[in-house]
């Protein structure tokens, strides 16, 4: 699911055609919105302990990301000048919410809408080679902001896809769609 329509839908780089697209029109999601940043795969387990196959191809991108040990790093072991990431959450909201907020046990795997789409697909079957989701995994999420400008009001749109997964085999799943416009108003007139 995530090397197919996921990717093709989230990483559009082409047109209708089957032209490429130029850099800024890349990761148009149905035209509209526009992928801004990274998209975040970020996963909670049950254990802080090392997990993972090592790769053994001779693939040197695979090798590469294997050697980084990237999306096998605890938040807690990353410097928080590394590069951009969301605040952390606080911890009287934690109860409410679905999910371990644990920073031993929380790491994340990022993907850019300037990587073309082979990049993407060497990404994912590296997670998927490495077994970075398995049977110690309690959930994912995959966060994505989009821009939206071409209709209305121009406005960021954070898409949040949450995955929980229990012992018994159970997988459940919740999607949110959260947007701030960037006007207050679609034009002065509409002030008064």
């Amino acid at each position: 699911w995530l090397n197919g329509p996921f990717a093709s839908v989230l990483f559009v780089q082409e047109d209708l055609y089957g032209e490429p697209l130029p850099l800024p029109e890349r990761s148009r999601v149905l035209q509209y919105s526009q992928v801004q940043g990274s998209v975040v795969f970020r996963q909670w387990r049950s254990s802080d302990e090392p997990w993972g196959i090592n790769v053994s191809s001779a693939d040197p991108y695979a090798l590469a990301l294997q050697d980084s040990e990237e999306g096998f790093v605890p938040l807690s072991e990353l410097s928080m000048d590394e590069g951009r990431r969301m605040s952390l959450l606080r911890p009287e909201l934690a109860p409410s919410l679905p999910g371990e907020v644990d920073d031993d046990a929380t790491y994340e795997f990022l993907f850019y809408p300037t990587m073309n789409l082979t990049e993407i697909h060497q990404r994912l079957s590296y997670l998927e080679q490495r077994r970075w989701l398995d049977g110690e995994t309690n959930g994912l999420s995959i966060t994505a902001l989009l821009l939206n400008a071409e209709l209305g009001r121009p406005r960021i749109e954070q898409l949040l896809l949450e995955f929980s997964f229990n012992r018994g085999g159970g997988i459940y799943w919740k999607i949110s769609l959260e947007s701030l416009f960037l006007k207050p108003f679609p034009s002065y007139l509409s002030i008064l």
